[in-house]
């Protein structure tokens, strides 16, 4: 997509996508059709749905796989373990300034990391902690309809 499709897509988004910083690089334009489509049904106000997805734990796959991808881009040479580990200490300091009650200490994410071992470990635990985290969130039929349209993208 060239700069000025990705103009006119934003021009045109929903306004709830435009709260979420470069959305659009994330998900795809059809996804948030689907997700808009959601908000509309259950008519909820824009800011409080731009929450709901960010809270995502799909969503948050994404991001912690395009992540990866980039990194294994940057860093052809460097070990599995060690990117993932990266990915882990990021995650911990997005979860810390979003005023996470479970964040980790190093001690801790070294632990956890004798346990992962590939991205899909690492996207398991990063959701057990987000589950641990929003209960309410995966417990509801909003939040629950969310991951459900993202996951089965």
């Amino acid at each position: 997509m060239d700069q000025q499709e990705r103009i006119t897509d934003m021009i045109f988004a929903p306004k709830w996508s435009k709260m979420l910083q470069n959305i659009d690089l994330i998900l795809s334009k059809k996804l948030i059709g689907g997700l808009e489509k959601l908000r509309k049904e259950i008519d909820i106000p824009h800011d409080v749905f731009s929450l709901a997805v960010s809270a995502s734990s799909e969503f948050g796959k994404i991001i912690i796989k395009r992540d990866y991808k980039h990194l294994k881009n940057e860093f052809p040479d460097v070990p599995e373990k060690q990117i993932l580990t990266k990915l882990l200490y990021y995650e911990n300091h997005a979860m810390e300034m979003s005023g996470s009650t479970e964040q980790m200490t190093d001690e801790q994410i070294e632990m956890a990391m004798e346990n992962i071992n590939t991205l899909d470990d690492l996207c398991d635990f990063i959701t057990e902690l987000e589950r641990r985290e929003q209960p309410l969130y995966y417990e509801n039929e909003i939040g629950a309809k969310i991951e459900s349209i993202i996951k089965n993208r």
